[in-house]
């Protein structure tokens, strides 16, 4: 069923379900619902501490939202897409529909031959994946993620899909240095490189990983983009 109050040209930003494998910082899973690490003085805030809330979207509910948008982004703020447990169906779904799709990825925790089937499964969805810095260093934020493990699924994934799958890079100050080396190795391996600053460090904010004021968001969000 189609919705009359949408246009099949929107897009829409799915969060699946409330999964992930990963412990990054700066998350909102972190920020909100584990906040112990952040030494909250919020009594409510403690009360929910490490219970993150939701639950997975029915794939009826998925259906429904492809009948109505021409494409659509899997990522989220509180999951990882690929930890949905109907992933494989909602691809399968989208390549029936031709509905375009995203997939915003960081978590190394499937078996590489999951990533496999679900790049043969609809080989012309974008893959982006989320590595920040050279793969052996990226868990210093993305914690509990194996760099090196995603970084060649990453290059596997270019091997088979239409698309050239995107290397999200966001710097921070242990992996400003290596930016460079990062984007050779994106290009020898048919990969889209993608540099990200962040504006964590607005308004004052400071932590150990907060790269120099160059690699720094000073007011608006940018990224940089090489080898389309």
């Amino acid at each position: 069923m189609t919705s009359p109050f949408f246009k099949k040209d929107r897009n829409c930003l799915i969060d699946l379900s409330h999964r992930c494998s990963l412990e990054c910082p700066a998350c909102q899973r972190q920020m909100y619902y584990k906040p112990s690490q952040w030494k909250s003085n919020n009594e409510w805030l403690n009360k929910i501490a490490n219970k993150v809330p939701g639950k997975d979207l029915p794939l009826e509910s998925v259906e429904m939202i492809l009948n109505n948008f021409e494409e659509v982004s899997l990522g989220g703020q509180l999951s990882d897409p690929i930890h949905y447990p109907h992933f494989i169906e909602l691809l399968k779904m989208c390549k029936d529909r031709e509905t375009g799709v995203k997939i915003q990825t960081a978590s190394s925790h499937k078996p590489e031959s999951f990533f496999m089937k679900a790049f043969k499964t609809y080989d012309i969805a974008v893959w982006q994946f989320g590595i920040d810095g050279l793969p052996s260093e990226s868990h210093k934020y993305r914690k509990h993620q194996d760099g090196e493990k995603l970084f060649k699924i990453m290059c596997e994934g270019a091997k088979i899909l239409k698309r050239k799958p995107i290397w999200q890079y966001i710097v921070f100050n242990y992996n400003e240095d290596h930016i460079e080396e990062a984007k050779q190795m994106a290009k020898d391996n048919n990969l889209r490189f993608v540099l990200m600053k962040s504006a964590r460090w607005l308004k004052g904010f400071t932590d150990h990983l907060m790269p120099s004021k160059k690699n720094r968001l000073d007011t608006t969000y940018e990224d940089k983009v090489t080898d389309d």
